[in-house]
């Protein structure tokens, strides 16, 4: 935020006061945002890697990002979330062959950013093969 207000060309002095008020009432608080950010990031059914890059993109500390994400996998499995999204998107897919569903939504997985051990794990739970060759 200090960057931008310099960018803008606010004085030093007035960005100096402006930061120690937002830092003590608690409005900076990177660690309270990353979670705020990272729950709901959660209940879209964002993975951890889609979480751990918007977090980055907006500024937020690696360790930040680690804490966040390790507090997330304690409040919700990631697994589940992801097998969730597979069986609501399934529907949609249900005449197309195996591999065809299984590329879709594998690709749908990795762009909403699980990791590829969870994607594999669900879709070889969802898609058995006797289902829909």
């Amino acid at each position: 935020m200090a960057r931008r207000l310099q960018l803008r060309r606010y004085p030093a002095a007035v960005i100096h006061t402006l930061m120690d008020e937002l830092t003590t009432s608690g409005a900076l608080d990177d660690r309270r945002f990353a979670a705020l950010w990272g729950r709901a990031r959660a209940r879209a059914a964002r993975g951890s890697r889609a979480i751990a890059q918007e977090l980055r993109l907006r500024g937020v500390a690696p360790l930040i990002i680690q804490e966040t994400l390790s507090a997330l996998a304690r409040e919700q499995d990631e697994r589940e979330a992801a097998l969730a999204l597979v069986e609501r998107r399934r529907r949609q897919y249900v005449s197309a062959p195996v591999a065809v569903q299984w590329r879709r939504l594998s690709q749908q997985l990795n762009r909403r950013g699980y990791p590829s051990a969870i994607i594999e794990d669900v879709l070889r739970e969802c898609l058995r093969p006797h289902d829909n060759d």
